[in-house]
């Protein structure tokens, strides 16, 4: 589902991080380098955690959307600047689906 694409997504910038030779994609690599540069090392391990516990508490939300929805305002909610981090438009293809 998208929550856990968006904590793999979230899994990889960190690797990007901190050992891009563990990406062995090169496009991988290069389509990330650009989120490990501008996302803050803290604030990515939080980001991660958020969409797993969300993905975790699904089954307690009043359905799949809205606990969706929810996982996605707490990732906002918890943003540095809360306006949102500086994120290079484009370096992700979205699927909204979960």
């Amino acid at each position: 589902g998208g929550l856990q694409e968006l904590a793999t997504l979230f899994h990889r910038i960190a690797l990007a991080q901190f050992a891009p030779e563990a990406l062995l994609d090169d496009a991988e690599r290069e389509r990330l380098t650009p989120y490990a540069r501008a996302l803050d090392a803290e604030y990515l391990q939080l980001a991660y955690q958020i969409a797993i516990h969300g993905r975790d508490e699904l089954s307690l939300a009043p359905d799949d959307y809205a606990g969706f929805v929810m996982t996605l305002l707490r990732l906002h909610a918890f943003a540095p600047g809360r306006a949102g981090a500086a994120v290079p438009t484009g370096a992700i293809s979205t699927s909204a689906s979960q």
